[in-house]
């Protein structure tokens, strides 16, 4: 784990075997600073995921790790599309808006 504090927090949520899977991602996505409010470009957003899903060891039916896609994040959080200029070019973006998980 090259002794990084944000490996040693994945593993041990990864270990937790008392909560189920999304509430794993929930942790993490809060962890990796996504909450309420905030609006991310698209393109972050599954770039933390496919971190996650990594960490997590997440697997398709195939047997590969799933590949993260943003609307994803319509499993765990409330969200609203959105485009931003951000350096002067539009991005897609999404604005969550609330979890809908109660105790993460």
């Amino acid at each position: 784990m090259n002794c990084h504090v944000g490996n040693i927090k994945r593993a041990l949520i990864n270990m937790q075997t008392d909560i189920s899977t999304d509430a794993k991602i929930v942790k993490c996505l809060k962890e990796n600073g996504l909450s309420d409010g905030l609006t991310i470009p698209v393109k972050v957003i599954k770039n933390v995921l496919q971190n996650i899903y990594t960490s997590l060891g997440l697997k398709n039916s195939y047997g590969k790790i799933k590949t993260a896609k943003a609307t994803d994040l319509e499993n765990w959080f409330e969200i609203k599309r959105t485009t931003r200029k951000i350096k002067d070019k539009t991005t897609d973006c999404f604005t969550i808006v609330k979890c809908n998980f109660m105790y993460v």
